[in-house]
């Protein structure tokens, strides 16, 4: 299924291209033409169509992401559709390419719906093609399948060909993976017969590329043979792409059974990696590997797999921090619009609250007016002037009721508010709270993953190891042999040691003294370093969050010690008083700069630490008298 993906990607990145209308810098000067303060519904509306113009042409998704969602917000504030469609499919495509797939989903049904309700076939399509390609991409076969099956009549009909085309190759590749080959053959074939007028040479590779693969799997070597040589031509002036139909090639020669002229193929796609894309020379790693192992040449076998493994572990972490910005994003998002939707409540109070005002005072001048000309009018008229002097003393004592019960009212909305704002800041804590409990759970995760299955796997590979006869291989092999074992020993120890690391379980169930206490313990043992621990810390005192924080700086420190300072003695001091915490880390060591901005000995990541907690670092240091490493959190910032 590589062969898919990487023909899906082909195209995603292709299209981008498309987009394009004109240049950045015009645009942006049209944009700042247009008056700031005037937001009539002609000026939202140029406003609306220069940015998506400018999210369309970003080198950047990020950037094209706050293109869109500024559309949004004023299409949303004048109420036009269009501009609502345009801004939502663009901004669920560009959500879908940074790997925000359930976002773009929603942005796109939003899309969809107003398309529909305009009767827009063009978007239409646009917004079925692409829920249909994140589905995919979220592994759910069945509804891709029915937004392709939906949306190719719509865009044969709206003249996207293109678009067309590769929903065809989509369904192909559905059937393909749930191993329907001869449907999927079907469908790639439909695909190159309608690859026509117009003609797109993309589209052919990947029909190619696919049938290749479809017949590989039926195990028609030879016709998936065929294919692929029809696409190395027509890809003849692209490195990556005939290093693809190299790396196909030698695969299937190894089904055939011919393992040295596959270890030929792929041994010579493989020395142009330099100018290859990443998903290529994983590939060739794994064909490489395969090859390798079936010849016996386990040495090369064993390298091309640890290249193949640093690059998957590098896709797997890449696709990971992809997730953590999703929901880092769509948290942020989230709290942004439950702030607006406040402020919008506060503004529309206040509003109200002038206007009856302002209104108050208009009745009142009035009142006022008529009773002076009524004065005017009535002056010769005594008893007439002691009844309006009589109404005006009730009236005095109306107002007087009025700004009694007005004093009343601010009092009991200043405490409303102040309640308010008590509840907020709990609420606030809560968050955080939950943000920590959030991490201190994917880090027993990743090191409960780390101990049972990268452990477990180091174990066994090991013992697999431990199987070889030694005694038949030279002194060379065998010096090879055990420095192997070593450096596997030393794996399984650096491993138990990271996931030992990622959370302490003395921290987690005993406390900050327990824990440091402990690795104090384990640091003596080891006989590098004599290091001695005094606290006066009471377990309470700072969150679980800061706790960690403190531990990560006291080991990172340590290992600075072990590492870089030539110590025979050190020492760690955490001390409490009534206004501040002290940590406090020392050896008699060579010393070290105390520029805190330096590069070196992991200081970058102890400020980061240091300002999440927040708090404040010295670093005193004078050779030979060693280093003196002191932390103080003031007792305001104390969780």
């Amino acid at each position: 299924m590589r062969h898919f993906s990487l023909a899906f990607l082909f195209f995603i990145l292709a299209l981008a291209d498309a987009f394009a209308l004109t240049p950045v810098d015009s645009l942006r000067k049209k944009l700042a033409q247009i008056p700031a303060a005037n937001h009539s519904f002609e000026n939202d509306t140029a406003r609306i169509k220069l940015l998506c113009e400018l999210g369309k042409l970003a080198t950047q998704d990020d950037t094209a992401l706050v293109f869109f969602q500024q559309a949004i917000g004023l299409s949303e504030k004048q109420k036009w559709n269009r501009g609502l469609m345009i801004a939502n499919c663009y901004y669920g495509y560009y959500s879908g390419r940074k790997g925000y797939y359930y976002r773009a989903c929603e942005h796109l049904l939003r899309g969809l719906h107003i398309a529909e309700e305009l009767q827009n076939k063009s978007y239409r399509g646009f917004a079925l093609r692409y829920l249909a390609d994140n589905y995919l991409n979220l592994n759910e076969p069945k509804k891709a399948m029915a937004y392709y099956k939906t949306a190719m009549p719509v865009l044969l009909e709206a003249g996207d060909t293109l678009r067309y085309l590769i929903s065809i190759n989509n369904v192909g590749i559905i059937h393909f993976r749930n191993a329907a080959y001869d449907k999927a053959i079907t469908f790639f074939n439909l695909c190159l017969k309608k690859n026509r007028f117009p003609y797109f040479i993309e589209v052919e590779g990947y029909c190619l590329v696919n049938l290749s693969a479809c017949y590989q799997h039926k195990k028609a070597y030879d016709r998936a043979l065929s294919y692929l040589e029809l696409f190395r031509k027509l890809k003849q002036n692209n490195p990556n792409e005939i290093a693809v139909a190299d790396a196909q090639k030698a695969r299937i020669l190894l089904l055939q059974g011919y393992p040295n002229k596959a270890l030929a193929v792929a041994q010579k796609a493989y020395r142009g990696t330099k100018n290859l894309m990443g998903s290529t020379i994983a590939e060739l790693n794994e064909v490489l590997y395969l090859v390798n192992k079936k010849n016996g040449n386990f040495k090369s076998a064993l390298l091309h797999h640890e290249e193949l493994t640093t690059i998957q572990a590098k896709d797997k972490n890449d696709m990971q921090q992809k997730q953590i910005n999703a929901l880092r994003f769509e948290y942020e998002n989230e709290k942004n619009k439950i702030q607006v939707e406040r402020l919008n409540r506060d503004i529309d109070k206040k509003t109200n609250e002038q206007l009856i005002l302002f209104g108050s005072i208009v009745v009142f001048l009035l009142f006022i007016s008529l009773l002076i000309v009524n004065n005017y009018l009535l002056n010769k008229k005594n008893r007439q002037i002691l009844q309006v002097q009589h109404q005006l003393a009730i009236s005095n004592q109306q107002l007087n009721h009025v700004n009694n019960t007005l004093e009343e009212r601010v009092l009991l909305r200043t405490s409303e508010l102040t309640e308010a704002n008590t509840e907020l800041l709990r609420k606030n804590r809560e968050i955080q709270e939950a943000y920590y409990n959030g991490q201190s759970i994917e880090r027993k995760r990743v090191a409960s993953e780390l101990h049972d299955n990268l452990g477990s796997t180091l174990a066994a590979l090991k013992w697999q190891l431990t199987g070889f006869e030694v005694e038949n291989l030279s002194a060379q092999e065998q010096q090879i042999y055990a420095n192997l074992l070593a450096s596997m020993d030393q794996a399984y120890t650096d491993v138990r040691s990271i996931s030992h690391n990622l959370m302490p379980p003395e921290l987690e169930k005993l406390g900050l003294s327990v824990a440091l206490e402990s690795l104090v313990a384990d640091l003596n043992r080891s006989g590098r370093l004599v290091l001695s621990f005094e606290s006066t810390y009471r377990q309470g005192l700072l969150g679980k969050k800061q706790e960690m924080e403190l531990y990560s700086i006291s080991r990172e420190l340590i290992t600075n010690i072990l590492k870089h300072a030539q110590a025979s003695v050190g020492q760690i001091r955490l001390s409490v008083s009534d206004h501040f915490l002290n940590l406090i880390v020392s050896d008699n060591g060579i010393g070290m700069r105390s520029d805190l901005h330096s590069n070196g000995m992991g200081l970058k990541n102890i400020l980061e630490r240091v300002a999440a907690i927040p708090g404040e670092i010295r670093i005193d240091s004078a050779h030979p008298s060693g280093t003196i490493v002191m932390l103080t959190i003031w007792k305001e910032q104390w969780a």
